[in-house]
């Protein structure tokens, strides 16, 4: 198994679609030691549900060297990320396709593509709520 099958394996593992809402978008750029130059990032947060209850635990996933980002964004829609490793073709370092869909299945915007990706679960204690 290649790291790419690897990161898509860990990020299912998670078990995204109990993460619909989104919490927060942030993108900005980094220097990438593995490429050696600056990439634009995309991170995610994702909860569980609207309670407050819910932002105890957060579902973070960062998108690395995308090309673009059509996603449109809203917290009260449910939204689910597929993330599909394109082993036997892919654009130059480009290697995953991110869709977003709605609840019924909708489309929500136009894919995009990365170079990397990663996700991780996140504990905000109690008192930073």
């Amino acid at each position: 198994m290649n790291e790419h099958e690897k990161s898509l394996k860990d990020y299912k593992a998670l078990k995204p679609e109990s993460f619909p809402f989104l919490l927060r978008v942030e993108i900005h750029e980094q220097y990438s030691y593995d490429i050696f130059e600056t990439e634009p990032v995309l991170e995610l947060w994702f909860y569980s549900s609207n309670s407050v209850e819910a932002l105890k635990q957060s579902l973070h996933v960062r998108f690395y060297g995308m090309n673009f980002c059509p996603m449109r964004i809203s917290s009260t829609k449910h939204l689910r990320l597929d993330v599909i490793f394109l082993k036997e073709w892919h654009w130059e370092d480009l290697v995953f396709e991110v869709r977003s869909f709605s609840d019924d299945g909708t489309l929500h915007a136009e894919s995009f593509y990365c170079r990397r990706f990663d996700a991780q679960l996140e504990i905000i204690e109690k008192d930073s709520i």
